[in-house]
């Protein structure tokens, strides 16, 4: 499997609503990967999801502060990403 194609792989992207997290959400769409975007702004996250669907994947979405220990183990333990473990049914 080249780079190029990530057809149905799982990406979770931190801070996905920032320009460089956008850049990355939506560079793998393009590839063809579901993504699984956090964010403090729940707003900038609706915006993202809707880029990334537009592409023909699935976009979820979860406001998260990653240096959060409240907000980072219940997210860390809802996406379960690996192989066999599809997050999206």
């Amino acid at each position: 499997m080249s780079v190029q194609d990530l057809k149905n792989w799982q990406v979770f992207i931190t801070c996905a609503g920032s320009e460089i997290g956008r850049a990355r959400a939506l560079a793998f769409a393009r590839r063809g990967a579901h993504i699984i975007a956090s964010d403090t702004s729940q707003a900038a996250l609706d915006a993202v999801r809707s880029e990334v669907q537009s592409l023909g994947v699935r976009c979820a979405t979860y406001v998260v502060d990653g240096c959060s220990e409240a907000t980072t183990p219940p997210i860390a333990q809802r996406v379960r990403i690996g192989p066999g473990m599809p997050f999206f049914s």
